[in-house]
């Protein structure tokens, strides 16, 4: 059985901050398909700092 853990939104990043917003409303309204992509995009996006969720 494989198990992903959701990415982590980095701290001060105002994007990972807004996406974890929109994250946990699609999970509230039970859209998995956005909580999907809402997690693609946190992992993908860049840091200035290159920090990955």
């Amino acid at each position: 059985m494989r198990v992903t853990l959701e990415p982590v939104p980095v701290e001060g990043c105002d994007v990972c901050a807004e996406l974890d917003k929109q994250r946990s409303h699609h999970r509230l309204t039970r859209d998995g398909s956005g909580v999907t992509a809402c997690n693609v995009e946190m992992r993908s996006h860049p840091h200035a700092d290159g920090k990955r969720p």
